[in-house]
């Protein structure tokens, strides 16, 4: 382009990052303002003394072809940047008297569910066929934009419209294939991926676990916050600007086009501008309520948000061995540990929970013969009348009890030489995460393609969202993916 049009970034999460590489590859003068020290946003790294290094959000990377489309884009190979480490086994999932080790490998997954589900190994093969199918129509779905109605009457909507089945929930979907009712859940348990029950949420995402199944799942080596170094360099080559510590306090706008934005007290002028922030929380501190009508706040206290999580970052003097790269520990009444954290917004005395385990593959996280484990629970949002500044310190030991009974980590306690504590309260008030809903606005249908947030906002022209709070939905895969949709709409919206 002759004159480079200058597009300001707000937040430099994967979101963020995946569009300053597309829209800096394209020649736009690209300049990313991030609040904090460091890119990555929720994929941001956190060091803890004596050097124990985690991700402070999202640990799985999955549906790998997403992210080489976004490098290709831009002539670049996913594998020229970061080192990235197949897994198999995917997970140990244990429940309470079987353990299961699922595998992208079909024999291998089809021999496990023998050994521990005997008699559901056809349903598995059933589920691969079938969900294949689904997942390429419900894909091509995702891709596009949904910022007008008319949108439903694309060809692949309407092609890939019966695959959804809205009236079935994911439990509903998966009792197709599968009798036991473990087995369902170590299938379904990737709806906590979006904050959600398998009895609430949606069946058409099924095609979660379908993915890590179909396609593998990796570790990036060095942490996620790898990947999202990786992301800034590649986008600096083409010229981006990365702005740290740059607090972005309005966004400006007139006859319902973004004019400038305000950093550090200082107002730029932007021609465009993309939002990389927890939706609702951005949208409703960053842009006055009167250029939002479609969001205004009461419209956004409306709307049905996903879970929270509490979270522990542990460096430990010692490694326990008996723990795999994921490793998930199931409730022993799992429907009611769901209801709990989603309906009845209580706490749990059975809760399931989490453990990340990454010096199994990767010594970089940790000093010599030490661990740096990394444990989430899902708890109720911060509309639960729980008041986590008192209860941080007895549900901290509460989980730290669960390590040691239920995730076999003897004597935890004594080998403790870093820790940090992540309430809902702390999502909300330090990370900027509307109601503490880690995995952002629910998936239900009725907040689901044209009637969630659009790529390109529904009331400003030259505003473009990316992140978990808009189309497509939560996930790193499909925060991608809104960058891919959002940057085409920017091209068409300025050129």
């Amino acid at each position: 382009m002759d004159t480079k049009k200058k597009i300001a970034i707000i937040g430099a999460g994967p979101g963020g990052l995946a569009a300053a590489m597309l829209l800096a590859h394209d020649g736009y003068d690209v300049h990313v303002y991030e609040m904090k020290g460091q890119v990555g946003g929720r994929n941001g790294r956190l060091t803890l003394e004596n050097n124990y290094h985690f991700d402070i959000g999202p640990t799985f990377f999955l549906y790998k072809p997403l992210l080489d489309e976004v490098f290709e884009k831009v002539g670049r190979k996913l594998e020229d940047k970061v080192q990235l480490i197949p897994l198999d086994p995917l997970y140990q999932l244990i429940f309470k008297r079987k353990k299961l080790y699922p595998s992208s490998d079909p024999s291998k997954m089809r021999d496990e569910i023998m050994r521990v589900f005997p008699g559901n190994e056809m349903g598995y093969d059933r589920y691969l066929k079938e969900e294949g199918r689904r997942f390429s129509a419900i894909s091509k779905v995702l891709k596009l934009p949904f910022t007008h109605i008319s949108d439903y009457l694309h060809p692949d909507v309407i092609t890939g419209l019966p695959y959804l089945d809205p009236f079935k929930s994911l439990y509903q979907r998966l009792k197709r294939f599968f009798k036991d009712e473990e087995l369902i859940y170590a299938m379904a348990f990737q709806a906590k991926y979006l904050g959600m029950s398998p009895w609430e949420c949606p069946s058409a995402f099924s095609i979660l676990s379908y993915m890590e199944h179909a396609y593998g799942l990796f570790h990036v080596q060095g942490g996620l916050n790898a990947l999202a170094t990786a992301m800034k360099e590649e986008a600096e080559s083409f010229g981006a600007t990365f702005h740290f510590n740059a607090h972005v306090s309005k966004v400006n706008v007139h006859n319902k086009k973004v004019t400038s934005i305000v950093v550090n007290d200082e107002e730029i002028v932007v021609d465009g501008a993309v939002l990389n922030g927890d939706f609702a929380s951005s949208i409703s501190e960053l842009v006055s309520e009167t250029h939002r009508p479609s969001w205004n706040d009461r419209k956004l206290s409306k709307k049905n948000y996903s879970c929270s999580t509490f979270m522990l970052y542990l460096g430990l003097d010692t490694q326990y061995d008996h723990l795999h790269h994921h490793n998930l520990i199931f409730a022993e009444d799992y429907r009611s540990n769901v209801l709990d954290m989603t309906q009845r917004m209580v706490l749990t005395p059975d809760a399931s929970f989490y453990v990340h385990n990454p010096v199994k593959l990767d010594a970089s996280v940790a000093p010599k013969g030490h661990s740096a484990l990394y444990v989430l629970v899902p708890v109720p949002n911060t509309l639960a009348d729980i008041n986590w500044n008192e209860l941080k310190e007895d549900y901290t030991q509460r989980v730290l009890q669960f390590l040691e009974e239920r995730a076999g980590c003897t004597n935890i306690r004594n080998h403790i030489q870093a820790l940090k504590v992540i309430t809902p309260f702390d999502w909300r008030d330090d990370y900027g995460v509307y109601l503490g809903a880690t995995f952002n606005m629910a998936h239900s249908f009725d907040q689901l393609l044209y009637f969630r947030a659009h790529n390109r906002f529904n009331d400003i022209r030259n505003l473009f969202l990316v992140g978990g709070g808009t189309h497509p939905g939560s996930g790193l895969p499909t925060i991608y993916q809104s960058a891919i949709i959002s940057a085409q709409l920017l091209k068409e919206e300025l050129k």
